[in-house]
């Protein structure tokens, strides 16, 4: 059986996400006074921004096959 499989990178890095969204100071906005994305910043132990990631690999999808086989042999 070969399989033809699509998925996403927001996929592979959910735990990711999850943890940074948990761990994301309040104090830290979503977007900065100029428009661009809040966090990280100098003198603030904060994180990435978890919104900013999904956002940016919304479209990074990749397809991958898998072979999956059976063998047996009885003597």
């Amino acid at each position: 059986l070969i399989t033809d499989q699509q998925a996403n990178l927001i996929n592979d890095l959910a735990g990711q996400i999850l943890g940074l969204s948990i761990e994301q100071q309040s104090i830290v906005p979503i977007y900065n006074d100029v428009g661009g994305w809040g966090g990280p910043v100098p003198g603030i132990t904060d994180r990435d921004n978890p919104v900013r990631i999904i956002e940016q690999n919304r479209d990074n999808g990749h397809t991958y096959n898998k072979l999956m086989a059976n063998f047996f042999v009885e003597y």
